[in-house]
């Protein structure tokens, strides 16, 4: 991928905001037009726990997964389907589980898990030289808003955007959805691309 010319392009951080998010900017600035991060973190949850209550509170989401993901019964999956959304529909809920069932294994989704609770990409947050949007939801459960500003604060020239809610997985029937479709409204117009 890398022999060819790569045209520039805006790149959207997920929600995991893991080492790639925050190192592809840094590694190739030439192929970043900006970043948008939503809901993301510089440091996972065994980074930044505060006291012992904190990390037995994200260990024993992981010991879950592990024990729980690939069960007949759906209330693990459902436990996370509402970390995530709690203010889906039902069947928004219900699907959400159901996809985390058939998209990966136990072991995966508890590697995955792991793996993102131990990050900590703070010493590549200044070598990040794309504009950079990072938005985060007020009462997110899953990935506390503090981590949100903390990830903002540390990318150079970063505008941070609180948006109103809880769900951690946007959801189409959220007002922030008819406000901002595409995050291209928190930018300048010289600084935009379309976001296709």
């Amino acid at each position: 991928m890398s022999s060819g010319r790569v045209p520039r392009r805006p790149d959207r951080g997920g929600r995991t905001s893991g080492k790639q998010d925050a190192a592809r900017p840094p590694r190739h600035p030439e192929r970043i037009s900006h970043l948008i991060l939503y809901g993301g973190f510089a440091r996972g949850a065994y980074v930044r726990a505060k006291n012992e209550l904190e990390l037995q509170k994200a260990k024993a989401l992981a010991s879950l997964i592990r024990t729980g993901w690939g069960d007949d019964s759906p209330a693990y999956r459902q436990l996370f389907s509402s970390l995530f959304m709690p203010g889906a529909t039902h069947e928004q809920l219900e699907k959400f589980a159901e996809r985390q069932r058939v998209t990966t294994t136990p072991e995966c989704a508890y590697r995955y898990f792991e793996t993102t609770r131990s990050l900590d990409v703070t010493d590549l947050l200044p070598k990040v030289r794309a504009p950079t949007l990072v938005m985060h939801v007020r009462r997110d459960q899953v990935q506390p808003f503090d981590a949100g500003r903390e990830l903002a604060a540390g990318i150079p020239g970063a505008r941070f955007v609180a948006l109103q809610g809880q769900n951690h997985m946007p959801l189409p029937q959220e007002s922030f959805h008819r406000a901002h479709p595409r995050g291209d409204q928190a930018f300048p117009q010289n600084m935009m691309l379309p976001l296709r």
